[in-house]
């Protein structure tokens, strides 16, 4: 196998989709239809659109617009099943799964530094605002002091809010960029 077609197999089996979708098409009766992979994967029709234009030259539709595995799909298909016939815990003292470094830890340390800085100039403000309240202080002071605590508190509360959803936002954007 020359390393251009090796570099392409690996490629099409990096992602799991699309080894399950060439599972399917392996393990059905004659192929598998569109319909079928769709509703057994789970796939939208945008995301089983891509991997199945990814997969060009490992599946094709026969005359029953069934999928069905090529020679380079059949091909793929042994390199799996050959990985799958050796006994993996024998795999697992030389294999390190690399795991991509998460983002979670560093942004809740700034999360919790800017929240903290913000505390101090809210309390201030809010003093400031009380004193201003008590003595009688020009009411443009007055109500720059309440927009400025106002705003303090608003972008305290959204950090709060930030950091408490932001597990699933960052593990949305680590899929995007790590895969």
């Amino acid at each position: 196998m020359n390393k251009e077609v090796e570099a392409i197999i690996f490629d099409v089996l990096a992602h799991p989709a699309r080894r399950d979708i060439l599972r399917l098409v392996a393990y059905g009766d004659d192929g598998a239809s569109y319909t079928e992979v769709l509703s057994e994967l789970g796939l939208s029709t945008g995301k089983l659109n891509y991997h199945i234009k990814q997969l060009n030259g490992f599946i094709e539709k026969n005359e029953h617009l069934r999928y069905t595995l090529t020679p380079l799909g059949m091909a793929s298909m042994d390199l799996m099943l050959s990985l799958k016939e050796k006994p993996t815990n024998d795999f697992g003292k030389y294999l390190k799964v690399r795991k991509p470094v998460s983002l979670m830890p560093a942004m809740r340390w700034m999360a919790y530094i800017l929240m903290f800085s913000l505390t101090i100039p809210i309390f201030f403000t809010g003093v400031q605002l009380y004193e201003s309240l008590l003595k009688g202080g020009p009411i443009k002071g007055v109500l720059f002091l309440f927009a400025a605590l106002a705003s303090g508190i608003a972008v305290f509360a959204w950090i709060v809010y930030m950091v408490k959803n932001a597990p699933e936002l960052l593990e949305h954007l680590e899929k995007r960029f790590y895969g």
